[in-house]
């Protein structure tokens, strides 16, 4: 296996740094959303909305610094190519985490409880994209291929088991288990879960893109 970090010249691996910490952030802000989601707390969701706007403004000060290093070194074109990307799909997940903040904000002032078994699928979800999104930043800095098909696999079967909750969830809804309002809202949390796994899935595939 290649190791890479010896030969990325010292500004762009700066850049890779504050990728990899903007993923983490993102991780965070997830994270909180999981606790405001489970404790029915706004304060956790406030300080998520706080990160939000951080990996906003993030994303125009990387994408920037990306393009001005290719005018400045075109001979390093392959090592920024795969890099570009990488600051829009950090921020449509946190576009997504948002989307999640606000429907458990209508959640906790409608009082809508989730079923034991909807609440137990959301904190499997939750748990298992917290993790795959710091692996999305972990990428960024090691090139390591492994962790990037690793990464790409799991997407996909994150993205597998929702589609699989969203089925059983209609089925529970067709037998009276669960409630119309809960039922949108935890297909509305479903949508933005698959949407981060997609652009997840994407970072990997950018960087898998760049071993071939």
């Amino acid at each position: 296996m290649t190791d890479r970090k010896k030969k990325t010249p010292s500004h762009i691996r700066e850049i890779e740094e504050g990728l990899y910490s903007l993923a983490h952030k993102a991780a965070d802000m997830l994270q909180l959303i999981s606790e405001g989601f489970n404790l029915h707390s706004k304060k956790h969701l406030l300080e998520a909305e706080k990160l939000a706007k951080a990996v906003h403004d993030a994303d125009k000060k990387y994408t920037t610094a990306l393009v001005e290093e290719l005018k400045k070194h075109k001979d390093e074109l392959n090592q920024v190519k795969e890099l570009i990307p990488v600051p829009g799909h950090i921020e449509r997940i946190g576009d997504y985490c948002e989307s999640i903040i606000v429907v458990t904000k209508s959640k906790i002032k409608d009082g809508v409880l989730f079923s034991d078994r909807a609440a137990s699928e959301v904190n499997h979800l939750f748990k298992g994209l917290n993790e795959l999104i710091k692996s999305a930043g972990d990428i960024v800095l090691t090139k390591n291929a492994l962790l990037t098909r690793h990464l790409l696999n799991e997407t996909k079967k994150l993205d597998e088991y929702a589609n699989d909750c969203a089925t059983l969830h209609e089925e529970r809804l067709v037998l009276g288990i669960c409630n119309p309002k809960g039922s949108s809202l935890f297909l509305d949390i479903l949508d933005s879960i698959r949407g981060i796994a997609y652009h997840l899935g994407k970072i990997a595939e950018t960087t898998l893109a760049m071993h071939s």
